[in-house]
């Protein structure tokens, strides 16, 4: 996988800027708006046309009956659940969004809601074991593979496939830096490259976990389009203005 400082010296060769030896020396303001806006188009990108790359699986531990309709489970999860996304013993779990029927027990065990950092279910006499489907809000990996918002340090990667890293980071990163409205003449072929390995991120196909064995149909594609406040530009992705 490239590195945080190996794509960050990429976007400086492309740029035609100064290269530096060290992930240290990336001091100046232009070395630290290549970086922040590294993060936006990686985040914002996997947001709204990463989809397959973000999904990920879990396991929650649904307690036994209390002396409530229903119980909670913290919400540990660095992600959104898909819809449909709680399975247990091969039956998907239908989202709630009002949370006061748990109180009047106007829920099925079928059932699942969600309050601030808490998962509600019905009580029932025996603990559970829920299989979660989740699309992940960690974007970046250390050089360990722990999984983390944004890349911050030499060896972080980002979570984008490697053979396509280059096509998202490097040239939608020249092309959030210029600013759209730049004079450079290099913007519709970063722009271009840009688009190309957008195309490519959403057809990818992508598996956490190669031995799940079922699959959930219309699962609603929960990515936020327009997140950071970008509009599209010839199907692509454009970044705000510089």
């Amino acid at each position: 996988m490239s590195t945080y400082f190996e794509l960050i010296t990429k976007v400086l060769q492309e740029l035609k800027y100064p290269t530096v030896s060290t992930f240290s020396a990336l001091t100046n303001p232009e070395h630290l708006e290549i970086k922040d806006a590294m993060n936006k188009v990686n985040r914002d990108t996997l947001l709204s046309d990463g989809y397959n790359t973000r999904e990920r699986v879990d396991s929650l531990t649904i307690p036994a009956n209390t002396t409530d309709y229903f119980t909670t489970v913290t919400d540990t999860l660095p992600g959104e659940v898909k819809e449909n996304g709680i399975i247990v013993d091969n039956s998907s779990y239908e989202f709630v969004s009002d949370v006061s029927r748990f109180y009047t027990e106007n829920v099925s065990e079928f059932n699942y809601g969600r309050l601030r950092n808490d998962f509600y279910f019905k009580s029932k006499d025996s603990a559970r074991t829920a299989t979660v489907l989740y699309l992940t809000r960690n974007f970046a990996e250390t050089s360990g593979g722990t999984e983390k918002e944004n890349m911050t340090l030499e060896d972080d990667t980002s979570i984008i496939p490697e053979e396509i890293q280059e096509q998202v980071l490097v040239f939608g990163t020249c092309y959030a830096f210029k600013g759209s409205n730049s004079a450079d003449k290099r913007l519709a072929y970063w722009n271009a490259e840009y688009g190309n390995g957008i195309r490519q991120l959403n057809d990818y196909n992508f598996s956490q976990d190669a031995d799940l064995k079922f699959t959930i149909d219309d699962n609603r594609d929960l990515r936020h389009s327009n997140y950071y406040g970008y509009g599209y530009n010839n199907n692509c992705r454009r970044f705000g203005n510089r």
